[in-house]
């Protein structure tokens, strides 16, 4: 399922895995800040937290959480985790994740332990909306800020 601060939608089927791929909420760029060290602004701060709700009542409780080490990413997954009411050793900081290729973020769920039937991963686009179109029916023109899409591996 894909869902958004505005709409929820799109189902999607595969094999065996479940996926959440959740790309990071609206940052702000201060001009002294390199990409990978920008904060969330607090439109970003505000939708992952909505975010958050929405998955905690649909009742999500993956086994683990990956993210990039980008600062916004690893801030929306905190958001995300708090909402959820998960502790911290389920994170796990992927720095491939911060340029990651679709490529790669296969390589990456395929490397997941056989015990980890769910996961969710923040990260960046174009990468996710790309990884994420590779599994859906009706491709995505854009997994918004602070989007979440469902997929199953």
């Amino acid at each position: 399922q894909t869902f958004s601060p505005a709409h929820f939608g799109h189902d999607q089927v595969e094999d065996h895995k479940v996926g959440k791929l959740v790309f990071e909420g609206r940052d702000r760029l201060p001009p002294i800040l390199d990409d990978h060290r920008r904060p969330l602004k607090k439109r970003g701060k505000r939708d992952v937290k909505e975010m958050g709700r929405r998955l905690a009542a649909h009742g999500v409780e993956p086994d683990v959480i990956v993210s990039s080490d980008a600062r916004r990413a690893v801030d929306t997954a905190s958001a995300v985790m708090d909402a959820l009411g998960m502790v911290d050793d389920r994170l796990h900081l992927q720095p491939a994740l911060y340029h990651a290729s679709t490529s790669r973020l296969r390589q990456l769920v395929r490397e997941l332990p056989d015990a980890c039937a769910s996961v969710m991963l923040f990260g960046h686009n174009p990468a996710f909306t790309a990884f994420a179109n590779l599994f859906l029916d009706s491709p995505l023109p854009n997994l918004p800020t602070a989007g979440i899409v469902e997929l199953h591996f």
